[in-house]
């Protein structure tokens, strides 16, 4: 016999049924902004596209008014097919004798062994082939970054299967990707090929997109799948400037063991290319040869050092603390230089994240933990405008937190998230700070010198806030640090 009166059955039946429309309505709403999005994303995607064949640049001299795919054929193509060669892409002779600008800075030619399929098609295809895979990188970015998300946010977390627990036939099924918050993985994508890094990572052909999914995997599987986030960073070590700060900051998280098995991995990835060089080279003598080799990197960072658009005075894409400062001061840092402002920049939050740690307050990539190594590792050495792309789950995870996903929020909390948000969003989509928009303007410009600083000025002080914001609640007597998760 049913405990519930009669006169009560219509009330919970009404309340049934509301319940019901506000989840149909809320249905109706997320396929809307999805397909909005959707198009939003192609249309950026067809804007690129065009553009890149439009401007497109053949192979050879750099022309800065045509730069379709010339970091695809400068940074990708002819280095990989170099090295496959037994040529040094870092030699002068290779800049001689390939249809090159110049001798590639160091990446680690690990990145170059990934790409070595692409090297042996023909440049058409090969151009066309990449240009699909950054579309099916952009998409597997927004989907670890909405999975990310439904870990934090979702209130039905046990109806979503976590990355720990998938086996390949999760992945492959149908039903796992329907778990998918598809509103969020289109708005995400929307987001990254609308923003300036986006369209010019899909314009030039940079492998930009390679590196920052990469650093997500790298950030979001460190405590759960130790070796997936060491081979992340093994394709994060192609850039010193990306792996120094981020296997720095993972370290004094508490993912020692990534971090030992990713330098493994980063080591034998970069060694075995560099004897096959070594070897090419000097074919009598293997250390005369490896030695050739450094050489010629040394020979290719002075190069790169001494290129106008690279040096802080005349750069409008730095965005590193280092660089408005030196901007402003007319000053050409050096390496030296760049790693002890990294080292001091990496202290607080280095012990930030160990406070966390002890708390048990690490919230992961899209939250508070995320954007304290995100936002060092951008801010405290060299980074381009393009690299703000990382900072895409922060942005999405502090708007989300601020807008409604934790009601435990006060104002206050809510407007700290937006302000930091805020400041996120103007490396993204500062398009005053091009070379379309700058044109010939001198450094000596004023104007010109406060537009190229924005960028690196935002980011700077969004640090300085959450420093700031972090260190009081560390300090609080009521133990409210374990509450910022």
């Amino acid at each position: 016999m049913s405990s519930i009166a009669p006169a009560d059955r219509p009330t919970r039946l009404s309340a049934d049924s509301a319940d019901q429309t506000v989840n149909d309505a809320s249905m109706v709403i997320r396929r809307r902004v999805a397909k909005i999005a959707s198009l939003a994303f192609v249309l950026g995607i067809l804007i690129a596209g065009t553009r890149a064949i439009v401007q497109y640049q053949p192979p050879g001299k750099f022309d800065a008014t045509r730069q379709g795919m010339c970091d695809f054929h400068n940074g990708i193509y002819f280095p990989t097919f170099a090295i496959l060669q037994g040529v040094s892409p870092y030699s002068q002779a290779y800049a001689d004798d390939f249809p090159v600008e110049r001798p590639i800075p160091f990446f680690s030619p690990l990145i170059l062994l990934v790409h070595s399929p692409l090297a042996v098609m023909p440049l058409r295809l090969a151009e066309l082939v990449y240009f699909a895979i950054q579309i099916a990188l952009i998409i597997s970015i927004s989907m670890l970054v909405c999975r990310a998300l439904q870990e934090r946010f979702e209130s039905r977390l046990d109806e979503v299967p976590k990355f720990r627990k998938l086996k390949w036939r999760d992945i492959l099924s149908t039903g796992w990707l329907r778990t998918f918050r598809w509103d969020w993985v289109m708005v995400t994508s929307a987001l990254i090929v609308l923003s300036r890094g986006g369209h010019i990572t899909l314009f030039d052909g940079y492998f930009t997109f390679e590196l920052v999914l990469a650093c997500f995997v790298a950030i979001h599987f460190a405590d759960r799948r130790p070796w997936v986030s060491a081979f992340a960073l093994a394709i994060v070590s192609a850039k010193p400037t990306f792996i120094l700060p981020l296997g720095f900051l993972l370290l004094f998280r508490g993912q020692w063991k990534s971090i030992l098995l990713g330098a493994g991995l980063s080591i034998v990835g970069a060694l075995i290319p560099m004897l096959w060089l070594g070897w090419q080279v000097s074919d009598t003598d293997l250390l005369q040869g490896c030695q050739q080799v450094i050489a010629d990197i040394s020979a290719s960072q002075d190069i790169h050092r001494a290129t106008e658009d690279e040096l802080p005075l005349y750069s409008w894409t730095r965005i590193d603390s280092l660089a408005f400062v030196a901007k402003w001061l007319a000053i050409a840092p050096d390496e030296a230089t760049h790693l002890i402002v990294m080292m001091f920049m990496l202290c607080p939050s280095v012990y930030l994240l160990w406070l966390r740690g002890r708390h048990h307050a690490d919230d992961g990539l899209t939250g508070q933990t995320g954007v304290i190594i995100i936002l060092t590792s951008l801010v405290s050495i060299y980074h381009q405008s393009y690299d703000a792309l990382l900072l895409i789950p922060s942005i999405i995870g502090l708007s989300l937190e601020a807008l409604g996903a934790d009601q435990t929020r006060t104002p206050r909390e809510r407007f700290k998230r937006l302000l930091i948000a805020g400041f996120f969003l103007v490396p993204l989509f500062n398009f005053l700070s091009t070379r379309t928009v700058l044109g010939d303007h001198g450094a000596t410009d004023w104007l010109t010198k406060a537009i190229t600083s924005t960028n690196a000025i935002c980011l700077t002080a969004a640090l300085a806030v959450l420093w700031i914001w972090q260190f009081r609640q560390a300090r609080s007597k009521s133990g409210a640090y374990a509450k910022i998760a």
